[in-house]
């Protein structure tokens, strides 16, 4: 059956009544409501490669040379910069060792210098968000080199309590799940389309309500 010049026509404007409804509907989610009006999932849900670069074993790191991140991507000095003669001590923590002005490492170095009046070196090695495991790890990849005399771990938060929000299996990385087994598509949904984020909220399809 052949359609009429008029049905064509009839056709050809609901095609286009539907594109432009669509096109509406994505402006609205993506631009409106989700970077305007904030809805969907945190900003945080997002990839934040300053204080999470991705790097191989230890799964992140700060990203290295950014704000005041040593070449490693740690903040502040590194072993690197330390003297022979100094005591040398590696700080490992989360997001309590990153954050501070002074961190604890610092007070830790200036303490200690105080206390035992010899040349202390702290290099922290503190990551928002890490984990002992990912510290463990850390200690092969960054300290044979430099034979720090001690190792300080400073945590409990993120081994006990934050696989109650993020990803539930004990010592993997911060939103391992999402970050390392969720396909772009999704991420790419996820994180900019606030539907499909409160959708997911209210369900919990991806296991995503932990926000």
């Amino acid at each position: 059956m052949v359609m009429s010049r008029k049905g064509l026509s009839k056709f050809v404007r609901s095609i286009n009544y539907f594109l432009f409804l669509g096109i509406i509907i994505v402006i609205c989610d993506m631009v409106v409501f989700r970077h305007f009006l904030d809805y969907g999932y945190p900003r945080h849900y997002e990839e934040e490669d300053v204080l999470r670069y991705p790097v191989p074993y230890i799964e992140f790191t700060g990203k290295p040379d950014a704000k005041d991140h040593n070449e490693f991507g740690f903040r502040g000095k590194s072993l690197e910069d330390s003297n022979s003669s100094d005591y040398k001590i590696a700080f490992w923590g989360g997001s309590t060792g990153y954050f501070g002005d002074p961190t604890i490492a610092e007070v830790v170095e200036k303490e200690l210098n105080e206390i035992l009046e010899i040349d202390v070196f702290v290099a922290n090695y503190s990551v928002v968000s890490s984990n002992h495991r990912q510290h463990l790890h850390g200690l092969i990849e960054y300290l044979p080199k430099y034979e720090p005399d001690l190792v300080i771990f400073y945590g409990g938060y993120n081994e006990l309590v934050q696989t109650a929000y993020y990803d539930p299996r004990p010592g993997y990385p911060y939103n391992f799940f999402y970050r390392a087994e969720t396909s772009p598509l999704i991420k790419l949904l996820v994180e900019n389309s606030a539907l499909i984020g409160e959708f997911d909220k209210l369900t919990a399809v991806h296991s995503l309500k932990s926000f």
